[in-house]
């Protein structure tokens, strides 16, 4: 099991602000998050790995030619 990250450092990670990851977690959008205490969520640092993968865009889906 790898290590848990605070919301500052996944963003960090993903290169956004944690005011980001909170709007995502209230549509539902983003990478997997664990609620462990009332105020506190965490992130697995594979989990935000894997996530970034999955949107991954390629050129040529996003309407350039390769």
């Amino acid at each position: 099991m790898d290590k848990l990250l605070s919301e500052t450092d996944a963003a960090a990670i993903l290169g956004c602000k944690p005011k980001t990851l909170k709007n995502w977690r209230s549509r539902d959008q983003g990478p997997p998050w664990y609620r462990v205490s009332k105020r506190a969520v965490r992130y697995r640092e594979s989990e935000l790995k894997a996530w970034i993968e999955s949107v991954r865009v390629h050129s040529k889906e996003a309407g350039h030619e390769v």
